[in-house]
């Protein structure tokens, strides 16, 4: 029978999704984990992997289709039994670069794993080039047993090509000028495709964030509180653990959370429901936009565990390597600005969470160092005392030793 792939719920808020991209085409074998298409959701753009091994059998959604969450979307068939191919337009492209070389195809050569004519260019350096025994052996400089010519090796140095990597077509494997040259052409070629992918999934991602944003803005009745801290301590103890400010905020927030569970709460049909571990949400600004992973369960971790949690979460962000799992469970988010210099700000709070933490910089005024705190509350969930309550026991842990004494190791 068989198996219906279906659209995702890849966050806890998701109702639907949308197909951005299929990157498999009917008739293609797909194993356990092979990327097989791009799906927007209501946070980002995200890479959708197979659970299956098999063959896709029938695409039912066309790629900007939007369709709820639970929608078959794909029909993989049982391993084994294969369904017509349908070749793609760049399949269709390089047909002829694909046929694998049989007896009897003269003229013919396999050029990086492709098959193109026999090139002039390639016999004629290869001749001159070998009678003259200018052929340079490589083991030691490379750390293969192959040949390159003296041309190919002078071209791939300038061109910055690792010799190693180029895969050579004549006699032996020997590498000549044609083969450094195409190694050339593809890299160029591969490095336009990635700059056109990571261009649209940027833009894909912005469009994704400012839909979600503008849903939460117009649906939830925001309202703002501010507290000022006194931010010595914070300095002090980030010049003594080497923590950085923002993970003391974390660990301090975490305290404040356990105390008001209400404000670690998400907003339901039939009001705020409380939530049992704390999943803090940080805004992670990168080149494809905004991102807001879950740091999981963080009330269970010392500082030196959730520093490196977040630095494996920013560097994921950037990479473009963050997973379905990492956007699931978030209670509340953490947006802080401080470390590009501004002053105070509100945010805007990522449904279903009924509150988000907006931290500003230090400042110094006079002999005292301060910190502006603003929280962004849904009013459907909290009022003006209990967010002011909250802001109350933030600031007064920030502004303990011992809150620092008991979660600063690791």
């Amino acid at each position: 029978m068989p198996i219906e792939i279906r659209m995702p719920k890849l966050s806890d808020t998701m109702e639907e999704g949308t197909v951005l991209a299929w990157k498999v085409g009917v008739g293609d074998r797909v194993s356990r984990g092979d990327l097989i298409a791009e799906v927007e959701t209501d946070k980002a753009a995200m890479e959708m992997e197979a659970f299956e091994e098999g063959v896709m059998l029938e695409l039912r959604v066309e790629a900007g289709s939007t369709v709820p969450v639970g929608t078959v979307i794909a029909l993989l068939g049982e391993q084994g039994r294969e369904a017509p191919r349908q070749k793609s337009d760049r399949e269709s492209q390089r047909v002829e670069a694909q046929v694998e070389i049989q007896p009897g195809d003269e003229g013919r050569t396999e050029v990086g794993g492709l098959l193109s004519r026999d090139d002039p260019d390639q016999r004629a350096e290869s001749s001159s080039e070998e009678d003259k025994s200018a052929a340079l052996k490589t083991e030691s400089a490379m750390g293969m047993n192959r040949k390159i010519s003296a041309s190919a090796l002078e071209l791939a140095r300038e061109e910055g090509v690792d010799p190693r990597l180029v895969r050579g077509t004549g006699p032996g494997g020997r590498v000549g000028l044609s083969d450094v040259k195409l190694a050339v052409l593809e890299g160029g070629r591969e490095m336009q495709r990635r700059t056109s992918v990571d261009r649209g999934r940027r833009e894909r991602n912005r469009m994704a964030m400012a839909k979600k944003m503008a849903e939460s803005w117009k649906s939830i009745p925001h309202f703002n509180v501010s507290v000022q801290i006194d931010a010595a301590l914070l300095e002090q103890i980030h010049k003594k653990t080497s923590l950085s400010i923002n993970t003391l905020i974390i660990l301090a927030l975490c305290g404040a959370l356990q105390q008001h569970p209400e404000v670690n709460a998400h907003m339901k049909q039939d009001g705020p429901a409380t939530q049992k571990q704390i999943g803090l949400c940080i805004a992670l600004d990168t080149p494809d936009g905004l991102y807001n992973p879950v740091l999981k369960d963080c009330a269970q971790l010392g500082g030196g565990e959730i520093e490196a949690r977040v630095k494996d979460l920013a560097e994921k962000a950037i990479q473009g390597e963050l997973a379905t799992e990492d956007f699931l469970g978030g209670t509340f988010t953490l947006s802080n600005l401080g470390m590009m210099g501004i002053h105070s700000f509100s945010a805007i709070i990522t449904p279903p969470q009924v509150a988000v933490l907006a931290a500003g910089t230090i400042v110094r005024q006079g002999d005292a160092v301060r910190m502006m705190l603003t929280l962004s509350a849904d009013h459907r969930a909290l009022d003006g005392a209990t967010a002011a309550r909250f802001l109350g026991t933030l600031k007064a842990l920030l502004q303990s030793e011992e809150t620092f004494a008991a979660g600063s190791g690791s």
